[in-house]
């Protein structure tokens, strides 16, 4: 901001404050300083106060960011800006309410009953550690099995093959009860391979389907119609 001038050829230095006749007209900073040195004087303290006024926002903005409701009792508070709770009493009781609420339930991928996963433990496909050691039995059976053939094998699940298929045959076609799975019925349901790990089929998901426990036994290590001898035909359905 320039100084008023006193007469027309007179200004106000505004570093020192002494009278002096501008050197150069037409410059708008002609007529702020008296010299040079007050005018590095004036520049500084211009800067300086650029400067304050910065930090001044800077810190408004932080001080902003700081504000916060506590979720749990909803007391305003200052603290870190991802903050969410005032007090370390405050997140417990509110992680405490959340425990305390309905959890949904899941389906057991053994048993198929419904239960509710612990807190913590959200991933958890298994009603209990029986069930988890069932189904895991039951696909390192099949590994294994496939290993004293010598024919390659993968992490195949039975009853994740039996949904596939919808619980029905596909040698004769008819419908496997889900109910009698682990039993000696005739219709109980079973892991069949298309072509037997006897033959070289290979213990992947391509190469089993759902099949009749009578209809299994019948087939035995016979092929496809296209790939057997007559003696050893059946229809793959």
């Amino acid at each position: 901001m320039a100084s008023p001038a006193i007469a027309d050829s007179t200004c106000v230095c505004e570093c020192c404050g002494s009278t002096f006749a501008p050197r150069r007209k037409g410059n708008k900073d002609s007529n702020r300083c008296c010299s040079r040195a007050c005018g590095f004087e004036v520049l500084r303290r211009d800067r300086q106060a650029a400067s304050e006024q910065r930090t001044a926002l800077i810190q408004a903005q932080r001080h902003a960011a700081r504000q916060h409701v506590c979720l749990n009792c909803s007391v305003a508070f200052e603290a870190h800006p991802s903050a969410k709770y005032c007090s370390p009493s405050c997140s417990g009781r509110h992680h405490d309410k959340m425990r305390k609420g309905p959890k949904p339930e899941r389906v057991c991928r053994e048993c198929q009953r419904l239960f509710t996963a612990e807190y913590g433990d959200k991933r958890r496909a298994f009603c209990s550690d029986t069930c988890s050691a069932r189904n895991n039995h039951r696909i390192s059976k099949g590994k294994k099995r496939a290993a004293e053939h010598g024919v390659d094998a993968g992490r195949i699940d039975p009853i994740a093959v039996l949904e596939r298929d919808g619980w029905r045959c596909h040698i004769c076609g008819g419908h496997a009860p889900r109910e009698l799975r682990g039993t000696f019925a005739a219709e109980a349901p079973e892991v069949d391979h298309i072509i037997p790990m006897s033959r070289g089929g290979r213990h992947i998901e391509s190469n089993v389907a759902c099949a009749h426990r009578r209809c299994n036994i019948e087939k035995g290590d016979g092929l496809a119609l296209e790939d057997a001898e007559p003696a050893r035909r059946w229809v793959h359905r």
